[in-house]
This record gives C-alpha cells, structure tokens and sequence, in this order.
C-alpha cells in the first residue's frame, strides 16, 4: 500500500490568487459571457441551466474556462 503524498495547495494551483473575475452578475444575455457560480452546479457536476447570469465585464475574456483532462 502507498502512503498520501501531502501538498501544499500553492502547489497545485496553476495561477496564484486568480479565483475568478470580481465583475457583478447582470441579468443573462446569450451575446454575453454566462457568469457560472456555485450555484449553477449541480450536485451530480452537471450545469443547472435556470437562472443562468452573464458579466458584463471588459475583462471577462480573461476569465473564460480551460477545459482539461484529469487522469
């Protein structure tokens, strides 16, 4: 049996106090970005699409999701 390695989160992050844009939500507007929150995932991991929000942000490109493959 292998023992747990432990880790510093610092370690694992792939950018060093980015948690994501600081823009408010604005009411959703499909030639906007959609503004995901917490609350727009279900437990199962799947995107509850009510009540969906967008930002309204010059930078909100910035802040678009990676998708990645974890092993």
């Amino acid at each position: 049996m292998s023992e747990w390695k432990t880790y510093r989160l610092e370690e694992l992050c792939t950018a060093k106090g980015s948690y994501g844009i600081g823009a408010p939500a604005v009411a959703y507007d499909a030639n906007k970005y959609t503004y995901l929150r917490i609350t727009d995932i279900n437990d199962d991991g799947t995107l509850n699409r009510n009540g969906l929000m967008s930002v309204d942000d010059e930078h909100a490109e910035d802040y678009i999701l990676k998708d990645i493959t974890v092993p």
